[in-house]
């Protein structure tokens, strides 16, 4: 269309019996996103005796075809999860089908896409049957077995099959470490490219807390791991799961009070080099609160002289961090002046003697730390009264008055604690 008629179609209200009328027309669709919505605001401990009461987890695979790979090994894990999980509910194989066809459970019909349209039915069918067997034997209390299509399996089997699971998962986020180490350096030491460096960081961090490479925090908790601003996180976030090689990728948009989730991702071309690099050892910091004061560059020597051990020359700590060796310089200057490395006739060493976490409570640092969470706590809590009052509202949600389309209001639990990770990379 013309740009004017553009204009006039986002900036012209339509009347108030055009929106009824259009609500009509979406009733089911409407209707669907209401169960999508109560289906993921139940809390993953809510009775089984509830009809369609499905826990966060199972919910976030139906409608987002998202699972976390420490838990399910494949697709067809995560969607027989699904179905046993709406068994045991009381759900029928109908109940299931029709929020698909309805486009209420998106995830779940992309687990079948590789079925033709005659199969498919037949496909849910036979998974129906063995998610239902499963659900009753279970209710019984005989054997457990994984729910997907494979063999009976003892309780202690399946510990072991889920050990396994986190043993691959931490395999790869160690190997996605050492990818990160070998392209650090592709960032230099520009300002943004440092910043760009903290962010991924940040996520390898997270992916670590939680056992699985599929994150979900928003640019908050991102922004206190990393000491970038939060809008400046985002900029960066777009940045970096564009770049020709990336080494995350979007694979959920943020809805509600959930963060947009990012993936950690080993380029092709990477993969040899990091499967043969030896796992660094220790955690994996992006910005430890001391060093919102001393300086990210301070940050990147300190914990080269901490990775490489031993006395250090100039050369080395710049290979290393891939700094300019007049920063290397600088960055070394601030940490002998705080007592956090020395020089010797070989080269610098590190001073274990002096505490971060002791030097950042003397700098004031946690303070500030503390009042940043804080500030984002009570935004969160202002954002889920938000979200609270609208969805209670849902049948006004609608008239001219209001510029929210009621499919962006979603409010499960909040589970992840700011503090969390800000205090844990205080140590």
């Amino acid at each position: 269309m013309s740009l004017k008629m553009a204009h006039n179609v986002a900036t012209e209200r339509n009347e108030f019996s055009t929106v009824n009328s259009l609500c009509d027309s979406l009733r089911i669709e409407i209707q669907a996103a209401h169960e999508r919505r109560e289906a993921v605001a139940v809390p993953a401990d809510t009775p089984s005796s509830e009809l369609g009461a499905l826990s966060r987890r199972i919910a976030l695979i139906a409608t987002q075809g998202i699972y976390d790979t420490a838990r399910y090994n494949s697709p067809s894990e995560a969607r027989m999860a699904v179905l046993v999980a709406c068994a045991a509910r009381g759900l029928k194989l109908t109940d299931v089908e029709r929020r698909i066809k309805q486009g209420a459970w998106p995830g779940l019909a992309q687990f079948y896409a590789r079925y033709s349209p005659t199969q498919r039915s037949n496909s849910m069918r036979r998974d129906w049957l063995k998610a239902t067997k499963f659900a009753a034997e279970k209710s019984e209390g005989q054997r457990v077995r994984k729910t997907n299509t494979s063999e009976f399996l003892t309780q202690g089997a399946k510990d072991q099959a889920v050990s396994s699971g986190s043993n691959s998962e931490h395999h790869f986020i160690r190997t996605w470490r050492s990818a990160l180490s070998l392209v650090e350096s592709r960032y230099q030491s520009s300002r943004s490219g440092l910043s760009r460096r903290l962010v991924l960081r940040a996520l390898g961090a997270g992916a670590h807390m939680t056992g699985s490479r599929v994150v979900e925090f928003g640019v908050r908790s991102l922004s206190i791991a990393s000491g970038v601003e939060p809008t400046t996180v985002a900029f960066h976030l777009r940045v970096l799961r564009n770049e020709k090689e990336p080494l995350i990728r979007q694979v959920g948009e943020a809805t509600g009070t959930t963060g947009d989730q990012y993936e950690l991702v080993i380029p092709p071309l990477l993969m040899e080099a990091a499967s043969n690099e030896t796992w660094q050892k220790g955690k994996l910091h992006s910005l430890r609160p001391a060093f919102r004061e001393l300086g990210v560059t301070a940050a990147f020597v300190y914990e080269a002289l901490e990775d490489l051990g031993g006395t250090l020359g100039v050369s080395e700590i710049k290979s290393k961090t891939g700094l300019s060796r007049s920063t290397v310089h600088e960055a070394l200057e601030v940490l002998a002046a705080w007592n956090l490395a020395q020089r010797t006739k070989q080269g610098w060493v590190l001073v274990t003697s002096t505490n971060l976490s002791s030097l950042a409570e003397s700098l004031g640092v946690l303070d500030l730390v503390l009042n940043q969470v804080t500030l984002y706590r009570e935004q969160r809590a202002q954002w889920r009264a938000w979200l609270s009052e609208r969805m209670n509202r849902l049948p006004q949600l609608l008239e001219p008055d209001e510029d929210y389309p009621f499919e962006l209001f979603n409010g499960p639990p909040d589970d992840w604690s700011l503090s969390d990770m800000a205090f844990r990379t205080a140590s």
